[in-house]
């Protein structure tokens, strides 16, 4: 495949096939379209230049994969058969025969975790990323920033235990059930980890497929998961080799936590659902059965909390009794052991916490239900033309849809409605005790989501949760104390145990990897073998550039295919100026500023831009594209604890300085909270009294972004907090 395909060209066979490769993977075409392109170019040459054929395409490109095994379940009893080895069919104890096991229909596929982190420990660059632990720059040292400050890493980090060794990481996993086609009963289990060592970026960005559920209804978690647990174990005992700067090395990676659903999280555990009597994993409450189902109110007796041991001792007293009679032979809502009771250096209280991305969504669409069923239809009118005057910054990447479109809401939808815009588009419509009712969850989750978590805010978030529950099994009844709102008394010690909830206590990271997953599956046949066969040439093309030696214009194209390439952009004093910039005059009030702050009073030339990127953010002035439903002109100035927020007003670059200049004006904010419930205060959204000063400020005194919200009742401005960047 070195071979050049004419004389008047330098592509060679290799770099077409590369590039035609890419082009499948960025919009999801099928082999068979990938193999019509290579036979234009044979038709474009009028001769054959390439092998145009399945086999070649697939010959040249896909990896070796030894490492895949399929391990069958039995279609009758659903019982695990072990893995296949070969084409001889296998007996189940039930009595049924599977003649070709590898062509089940009913099977667990594992794509070999530990081949695959080796790989990934291999690939240049990412041995010195898992440093990232230890040469993080921490805002405030005590406090909780991500899943090293969180109790169960320091735990594991304690001497003699596993990750005391700097050679040895960790990892988070999941799974979550995907529909492969609104017609097909077929479900697909897929099976994540991310390492944690990694730096945040990279976690997601080097998330590994390391196994595949495929069967026609749910699966049985204490089945599926035996082949998961299997290998992990291998991993924590007897780790993998890898080079390093031509050092081998072996490192042991274990399980740290898994971040699931609610309805994946029971049947992880073998615990009852949560619509029956115990159905909480995380505490031994009881719950009452209403007309409405099952209901988790408050009362004066805080059950106890459940740990690993405790978890382990009921199921291991729910397996004694599994001779019982239906009704008596579960223990506090255990029926028994699981399948993760196996894995070692695995805690399964503490690591199996609350998804803050379902429960918010489900906490925050039936309070919102309940609030709009006490208004009349042109108040829900008002709100909804509230929403849609309103304009996000680009870091949120939905935007705010009417009201009679929420059945239809995403979760960041809902989480965005939460925390930054709800409070203020409700205020002056919905009742105040409902308002401020609804203000306790968004200031409760608005410190849990910021970058740095101090023990203060922790302690602060908890009693506004608990007040929260309170208040609603006080406002709404017992019948509409859900699990969801139940759980929102454990996420504090979630935050606690792994860190704040902008880093892995969601799905938000996974729920997005399987969209990938569905464009993988190309066909209803054998779809565990489609998807891990894509999956392998896919990952397989940065090893194909090396092998082909693939030029840089072609290189070139391949990185667009993933990656927006920027046509203009200036790199300067830590920004990025997006365009071409165009040359400007300060006016005096610019000019006076930039003296008196900066102490410039000559300062040369001058380009002038409206779009910048800082820190992976985007930030334009204010009257950049006023047409367009988007205001990132709103910043915040970094250590000032007051009177912090801005809006762009002019970015500037002084070409003989090097320097970058944001013209920002100042915003007065109203030093009395909007809202109060009891001692509790909305303090992260604020309302704007005036326009303050012109201020001249550098690229590293910018602290984040904030959005401004214009309604009848005034202008109010809050901080965007880290946990809702982006999906």
């Amino acid at each position: 495949m070195r071979s050049r395909l004419c004389n008047c060209s330098e592509a060679t066979q290799g770099e077409v096939l590369v590039a035609v490769l890419s082009l499948g993977l960025r919009h999801s075409l099928s082999y068979k379209a990938m193999v019509d392109i290579l036979k234009l170019f044979n038709v474009i040459y009028q001769r054959e230049v390439i092998p145009a054929t399945l086999y070649y395409l697939l010959k040249f490109s896909e990896p070796t994969r030894s490492q895949e095994h399929v391990h069958p379940v039995c279609p009758d009893c659903g019982d695990f058969l072990g893995r296949a080895t070969n084409e001889s069919e296998i007996v189940c104890d039930c009595g049924c025969r599977l003649t070709s096991p590898k062509k089940s229909k009913n099977l667990i596929m594992t794509l070999g975790m530990k081949e695959q982190i080796k790989n990934l420990f291999e690939m240049p660059g990412i041995a010195e990323a898992l440093s990232y632990r230890f040469k993080r720059q921490k805002c405030v040292e005590s406090n909780w920033e991500d899943v090293y400050d969180g109790s169960l890493y320091k735990n594991l980090t304690s001497n003699g235990m596993p990750l005391s060794d700097p050679n040895n990481f960790s990892y988070a996993f999941n799974t979550d059930g995907v529909a492969f086609g609104s017609s097909s009963h077929q479900q697909l289990w897929p099976v994540y980890i991310t390492i944690n060592e990694l730096p945040p970026k990279l976690r997601t960005k080097h998330m590994l497929l390391v196994g595949i559920w495929v069967g026609k209804s749910e699966p049985d978690m204490q089945v599926m998961l035996r082949p998961f647990v299997q290998e992990a174990n291998e991993l924590s005992v007897v780790g993998v080799d890898w080079v390093c700067h031509n050092v081998m090395k072996n490192s042991k990676v274990i399980p740290l936590f898994s971040v699931v659903d609610s309805q994946a999280r029971w049947r992880m555990l073998n615990h009852k659902c949560f619509s029956g009597y115990y159905g909480c994993t995380f505490c031994e409450i009881s719950g009452s059965h209403t007309k409405m189902g099952m209901r988790f109110p408050l009362d004066e007796h805080v059950p106890l909390q459940r740990t690993d041991v405790s978890l382990r001792d009921g199921m291991l007293t729910a397996y004694m009794r599994r001779n019982y009679p239906e009704k008596e032979r579960h223990y506090k809502g255990s029926r028994g052991p699981c399948a993760l009771m196996n894995l070692r250096d695995f805690n399964l209280g503490s690591g199996l916490p609350p998804d803050s991305m379902h429960m918010l969504k489900g906490v925050v669409q039936q309070n919102l239900g309940l609030i709009l069923g006490k208004l009349d239809d042109d108040e829900v009118t008002k709100i909804s033309k509230r929403i849609m005057c309103l304009q996000p910054p680009s870091v949120l990447s939905r935007l705010p849809r009417a009201l009679k479109d929420r059945d239809k809401f995403q979760c960041s939808e809902y989480r965005a409605l939460l925390v930054i815009y709800g409070p203020v588009v409700m205020h002056g419509i919905v009742p105040p005790k409902y308002v401020g009712h609804f203000c306790l969850l968004s200031s409760a989750m608005y410190l849990l989501m910021q970058k740095s978590v101090s023990a203060a805010q922790l302690d602060q978030a908890g009693k506004m949760l608990v007040f929260y529950v309170a208040l609603y099994q006080k406002y709404f009844g017992e019948e509409h104390m859900t699990y969801n709102i139940h759980l929102l008394l454990h996420v504090v010690k979630s935050v606690a145990n792994l860190g704040p909830l902008h880093g892995y206590l969601s799905c938000y990271p996974f729920e997005g990897k399987n969209r990938y997953l569905l464009q993988l599956a190309k066909s209803p046949y054998e779809v565990a073998k489609g998807v891990a066969r894509r999956y392998a040439v896919y990952n397989n093309l940065p090893n194909l550039c090396d092998r082909f030696n693939v030029s840089d214009s072609i290189l070139n194209f391949c990185n667009q295919m993933f990656f927006r390439p920027l046509r203009s952009a200036v790199r300067s004093d830590g920004a990025v100026l997006l365009g071409r910039g165009s040359a400007a005059i300060l006016n005096d009030e610019e000019r006076e500023v930039l003296c008196n702050e900066m102490k410039i009073d000559r300062p040369g030339n001058i380009c002038k831009f409206q779009r910048m990127v800082l820190d992976g953010s985007t930030y334009t002035t204010a009257d950049y594209n006023p047409s367009y439903r988007r205001n990132d002109s709103g910043i915040v100035i970094a250590n000032k604890p007051r009177n912090n927020k801005c809006k762009i007003t002019n970015i500037i670059l002084l070409e003989e300085k090097e320097a970058v200049v944001i013209f920002a004006r100042q915003m007065k904010e109203c030093a009395d909270p909007l809202w109060k419930v009891g001692s509790f205060a909305l303090k992260h959204i604020t309302q704007i009294r005036e326009e303050g000063q012109l201020l001249a400020l550098r690229p590293c005194h910018v602290g984040g972004q904030c959005m401004f919200m214009s309604t009848e009742k005034g202008t109010f401005v809050t901080c965007i907090p880290h946990g809702c960047r982006g999906d």
